[in-house]
């Protein structure tokens, strides 16, 4: 549902994500080299059954943290970065460090036309900006920001360039309407990451 200034309000109806199981993902996929990317759409339990699966054959894991939902403390010390809307932080608690204290490499917060933060694990703040935009549909925005991050940090790029592409992505998926579709090429990402006031 989107509102008249192109704000997005996100129900969600589990259908088939409430069956996922996380022995669907074969073990052959996990590994070293694996970035796996997962959200809140599932039963938690088995989301964090992967993550573990993952963590233990080395792979890199990011949670996006939507829908916010209860998730095991324990949890975030498997996983590598945490990203999360400014709302969906906050139902974690207050102190943001501490959050990111707790995760492998730290917490993302994305912020809306402000851009991004990254606090790392070791306190290592990084902001990076938004492109000015006057949004048509915020719908996605979070998913592709989530997306383009993690396919950035899988091609070898470092967290600082990669929160850049996706902070730029996110931003031109609000000038078109829907979530996929509005998901933007790579050739509009790099040259939309050349604008951003760094």
């Amino acid at each position: 549902m989107v509102s008249s200034t192109g704000e997005n309000t996100i129900a969600v109806a589990p259908g088939a994500n409430a069956r996922a199981r996380s022995d669907q993902v074969p073990d052959e996929l996990l590994g070293a080299g694996t970035i796996l990317v997962v959200q809140m759409e599932v039963p938690p339990s088995e989301t964090a059954l992967l993550i573990r699966r993952l963590r233990a054959c080395g792979g890199c894991s990011v949670l996006n943290l939507a829908p916010v939902m209860p998730i095991d403390v324990a949890l975030l010390g498997e996983i590598d970065l945490v990203v999360a809307n400014e709302g969906e932080a906050a139902t974690m608690g207050s102190d943001p460090q501490r959050l990111a204290g707790r995760v492998r490499r730290g917490l993302v917060v994305t912020r809306g036309a402000a851009g991004a933060l990254a606090i790392l694990r070791d306190g290592t703040r990084m902001e990076v900006p938004a492109l000015s935009i006057e949004p048509l549909d915020t719908t996605g925005a979070g998913d592709t920001f989530v997306g383009v991050l993690a396919a950035a940090l899988d091609l070898g790029s470092t967290l600082e360039a990669a929160l850049c592409r996706a902070s730029a992505a996110a931003v031109l998926a609000c000038l078109a309407r829907g979530a996929q579709p509005a998901m933007p090429s790579d050739a509009a990402i790099a040259a939309a990451v050349g604008r951003l006031s760094l």
